[in-house]
């Protein structure tokens, strides 16, 4: 990544918040890797001629925004911000409305984040011209998560909305801090009932649905159902929409063609019980309803112990770039609405602000 210049002067009121901006561009137009490194306090000063508190107080708002990193002792260096899209803001802002600050709290995990958070990212972006919404992404890794690192977040942007996305991985403590400081919540990802919060999540009971509906309209009448033993309110509204749409196609809703894979347990074990089960119960067709269960099909079939879709057909919910080039086909998918959720969680977030009542659940049908 080249170095930081100026592109124009800057104003004397506000200069921090003009060399923000022009940070922004720069990372924007670079695009380096999390984790790169970046110019140095001393570094910015030199190249701007600004003075050093300046220069601190637009990399601290960079460093809330999640753009910059700053490390105690060893530098600043890149966010994850640059994963997630910059999309130009469309429509009129209106005038007679305040500008609402929207802080959304999600998850890195070790291989970084999670491609949904960017598309849910997106779908706020989307609307926030229409809606006066400013997005603060607080993203954090999930083993470096702290309730005195949350809390110190919070305190410091202090937004007017916090949406939580993929609540389930968040630590209790994350909400109860935000409503002690009267920050409103909303969870957007799996629904998630009994948080007392409203909910943006995707109707997955009808997404079972379509699923065993496509299936039977190719002529598939022995239809299997792969989910993972996880206590989640979803998983049970799949199987539930599973056991519902077999049973209004005219088919029969049987138990014992549900396999439930123990995820802490070795893969290796699992794609052998996967397999057993599929000879045993004879399914010609089978609805992977989780993410993680898809990938136990790839060792069987390395080793040839099944074809798909000679063997079985499926119907998966994992995205097609993750398992395409492992299967040697395109999947039939189920395509989740994380974009219309983001969408969504701007529309609440300003109906929140504007003192408006708002439902305690909204599902988005596939």
């Amino acid at each position: 990544m080249k170095p930081f210049r100026l592109k124009s002067l800057l104003p004397k009121h506000r200069a921090f918040a003009a060399l923000r901006d022009q940070i922004v561009d720069h990372l924007i137009a670079e695009r380096p890797a999390v984790g790169e490194r970046f110019d140095s306090v001393r570094e910015l000063t030199l190249a701007t001629n600004l003075s050093h508190m300046t220069v601190r107080r637009a990399l601290a708002d960079l460093h809330r925004e999640g753009w910059l990193e700053c490390r105690p002792g060893q530098g600043t260096f890149v966010g994850h911000r640059i994963q997630m899209p910059v999309i130009p803001k469309r429509g009129r802002h209106n005038a007679g409305r305040s500008l609402l600050r929207l802080g959304m709290l999600s998850f890195i995990l070790p291989e970084g984040l999670p491609p949904y958070t960017r598309w849910i990212l997106e779908g706020i972006e989307d609307a926030a011209a229409d809606q006066m919404i400013g997005v603060e992404p607080l993203s954090s890794r999930l083993d470096d998560l702290t309730q005195k690192t949350i809390r110190q977040r919070l305190s410091q942007s202090r937004p007017d909305v916090l949406a939580c996305v993929s609540p389930l991985d968040a630590p209790p403590y994350t909400m109860g801090d935000a409503r002690l400081m009267g920050i409103p919540c909303l969870a957007v990802g799996p629904r998630v009932p009994n948080m007392h919060m409203p909910n943006i999540y995707p109707d997955t009971a009808s997404a079972m649905g379509l699923a065993v509906q496509h299936l039977v309209e190719h002529g598939h009448q022995r239809i299997a159902l792969v989910l993972a033993t996880e206590p989640y309110r979803y998983v049970f509204d799949r199987r539930k929409g599973y056991l519902r749409a077999m049973s209004e196609s005219g088919l029969s809703a049987e138990e014992n063609l549900i396999h439930w894979v123990d995820l802490s347990e070795d893969a290796a074990a699992e794609s052998t019980r996967l397999l057993q089960f599929l000879k045993r119960q004879s399914p010609t067709a089978a609805v992977f309803g989780l993410n993680e269960t898809l990938p136990l099909t790839y060792p069987l079939l390395e080793r040839g112990a099944l074809k798909i879709p000679d063997d079985l057909s499926i119907v998966t919910s994992t995205l097609p770039s993750a398992c395409q080039d492992r299967l040697g086909l395109m999947p039939t998918y189920l395509d989740t609405p994380w974009v219309e959720m983001g969408q969504q969680t701007a529309i609440l977030a300003r109906q929140i602000v504007d003192g408006l009542e708002v439902p305690s659940e909204i599902a988005l049908l596939f």
